[in-house]
């Protein structure tokens, strides 16, 4: 069960001033060390591994107690530990499925990897539609370039000359 009291550091006697001072100062260490990206990136760092570690030694303890509920002799307290092997095998269950979970959540370094490829990506999208404006731009442009090119070589026909000096 969570504990108000160990969590902020007070004791059960503790008057509600001391109590709220607790919550503030508790509340300002969390943003400072949130806000800033290398000590954040530690933190992230230090949870993760401590997760784990518990991880292992609880996978650890869950297969001693399996071997021991498996390799002993039978006897009046067998309901108890197959109850606790049980409960051990479905927290490990949790515990794998949320490591798992822990492992899929991109580190800090990712997201800005993710940030810096989705910007790239906008800039490129940016440029190919510049890109496609200004191609479609010179085909019109060719277009209108030979339609007057066509003009002049029908204007400078020898037999358009005849007409115009007669």
């Amino acid at each position: 069960m969570f504990d108000c009291y160990s969590t902020l550091g007070v004791s059960p006697c503790a008057e509600e001033k001391t109590i709220k001072e607790a919550y503030d100062r508790l509340i300002a260490n969390a943003y400072e060390l949130l806000i800033d990206p290398t000590r954040r990136r530690e933190y992230d760092l230090s949870v993760k591994q401590q997760y784990l570690g518990t991880q292992a030694r609880f996978v650890e303890a869950q297969k001693e107690m399996h071997r021991v509920v498996t390799h002993r002799p039978h006897g009046p307290h067998d309901a108890i530990l197959w109850e606790s092997h049980g409960t051990m095998t479905q927290l490990a269950q949790t515990m794998t499925r949320l490591v798992r979970e822990l492992k899929a959540i991109p580190d800090e370094g990712e997201r800005e990897r993710q940030k810096e490829f989705d910007s790239l990506r906008r800039r490129v999208e940016y440029l190919q539609g510049h890109v496609t404006h200004d191609a479609n731009r010179i085909h019109d442009l060719r277009s209108k370039l030979e339609q007057e090119e066509k003009k002049a070589r029908m204007r400078d026909r020898p037999e358009n000359h005849k007409l115009h000096s007669s």
